[in-house]
Order: structure tokens, then C-alpha cells, then sequence
């Protein structure tokens, strides 16, 4: 009996403790597995007992062998040389990297061994080199923001097309992108990609074309998490305010404005005599979520422990007749339940989210800057008229989460095509009409 075929599927959080990176993950490996008749689907994680419990079809690879594959500094000694000796050297290593990574695999597995890093590399490249289709999953990571991950990302997917791999990306973010050496890379890894399906046409789609990458090879079809979102959907929608903060740097929110964002959703709770509901994400202990929520607003009604899975996030969304939220993924599972959001930006990277997201779903979803004067009250009114309005905005929240269900769901039937699995026909508003 031959081997099962095998996909390579990277993807946003190898710590598998941001809840919508999670859900993304879980439909990704649910798709692909079920197009490619069960195939074997490799996920890079450092914590296997997490995606053991998330994603039981999937098979753990070690992310720190990923890690030292894919890093920065492989020419020895580079950081003790003159300045600018050393920038020629990083400089001559980005190219490298983008043109040439098989080239430097040797070089990662010297110094595994020389640092004890163990098998790792070897079992990264092993399973690269059987895989038949390497899947870049979900997130918002290819972006100046997270550069280190970003040319993790992009250098893997260079070393799969350099090996005649077919290669897909699903549910992507993408950009601000402005780093000259980060962006050369992705120009050149993302014009070889097969397929990239984007999250958002707003930011997304004008940038792939700046970067050269073919037209017909891009869909948009909104975020893979939005799926158990909609199926999760309840008869009507809540009666709480939902909330949800960021404190992780990268998000860009002060003490000051965390505080006073608290101010007027505690003072709208009150008003509407709506019971507020945390709705936290991401779950890492540097940059919990709940920790931020509790700080800025206080005790939202009777103790909860955090949703321990994306489900147990959902239903806190579904709980809501607002969601307002930094957070991404808050957003996208009220929206996908037809439930109204106000995201809260302050940083390029979150307003490229935000504002891609509610182009999306439409006047159900607003965004709020609070880099620009007088926010606070478009906050409260914001709130307010999607408060008022909930029912009514219900039903075209559904039906754009259902048509970008459907557009998912003819995109990776056109990925399974990549590994030779037959493809349907395109259903109407599918992905033949993604990328208008």
C-alpha cells in the first residue's frame, strides 16, 4: 500500500493560543484533509499536545527545528564584524534567502547539531520533501509588524516552489509591507505561489499588484474562520455588550486610551442596561486578552473562565448584540453570527484588518480610529446606532458571511486541484466571482 499524500500546512501561531489563529487552523486542516481524501496534513507547533486536542488528523512538527531552519544569522560571526561589513553581509544573506534557501539548509543543520538542537531541521525538511502541497494557513503575519515571522514564512515557501511543490496561501492578511528586503522576498515568493486567497480586498489586493503577483492567482474570499462562526449562528442575536482589548504591542494601545475605550463602554452598559461580556482571544500569558479587558473596564459581571477553544470564544460573541473589540478575530466571529462589531484601531497593521474586514461585511461593521481627535465619541455613537439598528443589520451580516463561505469553500477546491484531485464546477458567486 503506498504512502498517504502528505500537505505541508504552516501557519500563524505555533503556541496555538490565539484563538482565531486556532480556528483558522482547524478549518484549513479540515478542508484540507476532506479535498485530499484524507491526506496526511503536517502542522508545525510547539506545544503537539494543544494541536492534538485542536486539530486530532493533523501531525505535529517541531517548530524550533522550523525555527532554525528558516532564522536570521546563518553566516557565522556576521554581528562581530564592522558595521558596515555586517550590513553587506545581512544584506547578501536576505538575497540568498530569497533567491537560493535550499542553499543554506546545510548550513541550518550544522548548527542544529552545533547548538543541540536535535532532529528538528532535518524532520522540517523531511517532511517538505515528501509533502505533495505546501498550504501557508490564515494570519495577519506577512507584514512589517512581525518580520521575523514574516521572513520565517516566506523563506519556507520559497524553499517548497524551489522543489517543484504547488504552493497555496489561505486567509491571508497582507501588509503594510515597506522593509525593502522583506518586501523583494515577498515579491519574488509570492509571484511563484499557485494560489493566494486574501481576507480582504481593500489593502490586500492593491498590494499584490504592486508586488507583481498575477491577478489570476488571487481570491478573495474572507477570513477560514468565519465558517464555524456562521454554523454556530444562533435564532436571534444577544442582548450583551461584548468587549474585547489588546495589550500586545502590536496593537498599539496605551494605558491612556485602554482606559478610556473602558470609560465608554462601561458608561454605554450602563445606559442600554446591557450586561457586559468579555470576549478575549488571545490566551498567551504576555499578552492575554482577558487581563487587558479586566484592567480597562473591571469585572464584567459574574467570574468566567477564559474559552479554552475558538467554540467557547464564539458563543461568548454569540452572546452579544455589540461586540466592540482590538481584536481581529472578536470581530469576525460576531460578524459571521450577524452580530455587529466596532473595531478600535491605532496602528497601519490594525486599520488594514479592521477596515478590510467591515468592507467585508458592510455598514454592520464600523471602525474607529483613535489616532484622530474627538474618537470617544465616535465610539459611543457608533455603538449606539448599531445598537439600535442590530436587528435589522442581522440578516445582510449572515448573508456576506455565507457568500464568503461559499467563495472558501471553491478556493479550496481549486487548491485540492494542485495535488491532482478533481475540481467541481465553480458555484455561482463562488470563486469565479472572488476577485471582483
Amino acid at each position: 500500500m503506498s504512502a498517504p499524500r502528505a500537505v505541508f500546512l504552516e501557519h500563524s501561531g505555533h503556541a496555538l493560543t490565539n484563538l482565531g489563529d486556532v480556528a483558522m487552523l482547524q478549518a484549513a486542516v479540515t478542508r484540507l484533509s476532506s479535498r485530499l481524501g484524507g491526506a496526511a496534513v503536517s502542522v508545525p507547533t510547539s506545544a503537539p499536545e494543544r494541536l492534538a486536542r485542536f486539530c486530532p488528523e493533523a501531525t505535529p512538527l517541531p517548530a524550533d527545528g522550523l525555527r532554525a531552519l528558516t532564522g536570521l544569522g546563518y553566516f557565522p560571526g556576521r554581528h562581530r564584524l564592522p558595521r558596515g561589513l555586517a550590513a553587506r553581509a545581512e544584506r547578501l544573506e536576505a538575497r540568498v534567502r530569497g533567491r537560493h534557501p535550499e542553499w543554506l539548509d546545510a548550513l541550518a543543520l550544522s548548527r542544529a547539531r552545533r547548538e543541540g538542537i536535535g532532529t528538528g531541521p532535518a524532520e522540517i525538511l523531511g517532511a517538505l520533501n515528501r509533502c505533495v502541497l505546501f498550504v501557508a494557513g490564515g494570519g495577519g503575519f506577512l507584514t512589517d509588524a512581525f518580520a521575523d515571522k514574516a521572513w520565517s514564512s516566506l523563506t519556507l515557501l520559497r524553499r517548497a516552489q524551489r522543489r517543484g511543490i504547488p504552493t497555496a496561501l489561505v486567509s491571508q492578511g497582507i501588509g503594510p509591507l515597506e522593509d525593502p528586503s522583506l518586501r523583494a522576498l515577498a515579491a519574488r515568493a509570492l509571484a511563484g505561489a499557485n494560489l493566494i486567497t486574501l481576507r480582504e480586498k481593500r489593502a490586500g489586493v492593491p498590494l499584490l499588484q504592486r508586488l507583481g503577483v498575477d491577478p489570476s492567482r488571487v481570491l478573495v474570499t474572507g477570513d477560514d474562520a468565519v465558517a464555524a462562526a456562521y454554523a454556530a449562528r444562533r435564532a436571534t442575536g444577544g442582548a450583551a455588550l461584548g468587549v474585547n482589548l489588546r495589550s500586545a504591542s502590536y496593537a498599539g494601545l496605551t494605558g491612556a486610551a485602554m482606559s478610556s475605550i473602558g470609560a465608554v463602554v462601561r458608561r454605554l452598559a450602563s445606559e442600554l442596561r446591557a450586561p457586559l461580556v468579555p470576549v478575549p482571544i488571545a490566551l498567551d500569558a504576555a499578552g492575554s486578552d482577558s487581563a487587558a479587558i479586566r484592567e480597562a473596564v473591571g469585572e464584567a459581571g459574574p467570574a468566567e473562565a477564559d474559552p479554552s477553544d475558538p467554540a467557547g470564544a464564539i458563543v461568548r460573541a454569540g452572546r452579544c448584540r455589540v461586540v466592540v473589540t482590538a481584536s481581529y478575530h472578536a470581530a469576525v466571529f460576531a460578524l459571521a453570527q450577524g452580530i455587529p462589531a466596532v473595531g478600535v484601531s491605532r496602528t497601519p497593521y490594525y486599520a488594514d484588518k479592521l477596515d478590510g474586514l467591515a468592507d467585508m461585511f458592510g455598514p454592520g461593521a464600523q471602525v474607529v480610529r483613535l489616532d484622530q481627535p474627538g474618537w470617544e465619541g465616535r465610539l459611543d455613537a457608533a455603538v449606539r446606532e448599531l445598537w439600535s439598528r442590530a436587528p435589522e443589520r442581522r440578516a445582510e451580516l449572515l448573508a456576506a458571511a455565507a457568500d464568503q463561505i461559499r467563495r472558501q469553500d471553491d478556493a479550496y477546491a481549486r487548491i485540492a486541484s494542485l495535488a491532482g484531485e478533481s475540481v467541481p464546477e465553480p458555484r455561482r458567486g463562488g470563486a469565479a466571482e472572488a476577485s471582483a
